[in-house]
């Protein structure tokens, strides 16, 4: 992104009440980022090129997660 590195705008959101599952892509990924993204809570971390049914998949997988998180907050 031209004016904002990913990991600065995920924290970002991270300051918000909003509590959502985010999932960070990157085309130059590496074990060190995947580590620092899922240290500040990333949902997933996939890397460039992925599969259609990988990014699928995880974003089922997040949307899953966050129902269960709105279920919960109602109790």
């Amino acid at each position: 992104m031209p004016e904002i590195e990913g990991l600065e705008l995920f924290s970002t959101i991270k300051q918000t009440p909003l509590n959502l599952p985010i999932i960070l892509n990157t085309a130059f990924g590496t074990i060190e980022l995947s580590a620092k993204a899922m240290s500040h809570q990333a949902f997933d971390f996939i890397t460039s090129p992925f599969k259609k049914e990988q990014i699928v998949m995880t974003i089922d997988k997040a949307l899953n997660w966050r129902r269960k998180q709105l279920r919960v907050a109602k109790c």
